[in-house]
């Protein structure tokens, strides 16, 4: 009896803590769905073993939210979310795309579902999670989800650093790790695929796995929630111009070589 009441005792205050630290979490996130928001960010990607070029790289990037209106660019990609249009850019392939977004699929652009006991349940149920002080201004929260049986090793970390005083975020990062037996099948699959059993087998208690490992890092920059600075925002009309008489959109500038596609 005593070590049953321990047990239960034990799940209430974990799942307690779960909560407190998930509320945090959201807490942090939540810089992002205030009414003025500019940003930027720097993406770092990587991977062991690496496949292909883009499994490495590191690319910036700025966003602006102004009321209802998002802007958002990376790299030769850029996005507007205004007049109840979805603006997507494609400088590398010269291409622009534009769509209707009602206010349905407005409302679900949102990084985090805040307040939503779903999200408590997804991390209590799939995640151990843990905070860490990191020193006097920055603390760190790990997410690393749980194995469950009968899966192949799977694991997602993700990490979120950010300012304890301001919960600003610093850093978001999350590192997906696969480890699996190497069947003679999938060895003699990546030698046929001239790839080096070296960089993609690990030996563990004298068996041989496959192991490879992801990582994507978000670092947020210049944070600011003033109507100013979002009112500086980019607006789609500064790349498009719009023929009402025939309800057809044409490139600016460099951009009137951009083949177009409007899907309405």
């Amino acid at each position: 009896m005593l070590l049953m009441t321990i047990l239960a005792s034990g799940a209430v205050a974990q799942s307690k803590d779960t909560t407190v630290m998930v509320r945090e979490f959201t807490k942090v996130m939540s810089f992002a769905v205030q009414p003025y928001l500019y940003y930027t960010t720097l993406t770092k990607i990587d991977a062991v073993p690496v496949v292909q070029a883009l499994d490495t790289m590191s690319q910036r990037g700025v966003f602006y939210k102004n009321g209802d209106n998002l802007y958002y660019q990376s790299g030769e990609e850029e996005v507007f979310l205004e007049d109840s249009l979805l603006v997507q850019i494609d400088m590398g392939r010269k291409t622009i795309w534009i769509s209707r977004v009602d206010m349905e699929s407005r409302d679900n652009i949102n990084i985090v579902p805040l307040n939503n006991k779903k999200l408590q349940e997804l991390f209590r149920k799939n995640y151990t999670i843990s905070r860490a002080t990191i020193n006097d201004k920055t603390a760190r929260m790990n997410f690393e989800s749980k194995r469950a049986e009968g899966q192949a090793d799977f694991t997602t970390r993700i990490g979120l650093e950010y300012m304890a005083e301001t919960h600003l975020p610093v850093t978001l990062d999350m590192e997906l790790r696969i480890q699996q037996p190497a069947s003679e099948e999938m060895l003699g699959a990546l030698a046929a695929e001239g790839m080096d059993e070296k960089q993609w087998v690990v030996n563990i208690d004298n068996l041989k796995y496959i192991v490879r490992k992801q990582r994507v890092s978000i670092s947020f920059m210049g944070i600011d929630n003033s109507k100013e600075k979002a009112g500086q925002m980019p607006g789609w009309k500064s790349r498009l111009a719009y023929d009402a008489d025939n309800a057809s959109f044409s490139g600016k500038g460099i951009y009137g070589e951009y083949e177009i596609t409007k899907t309405f």
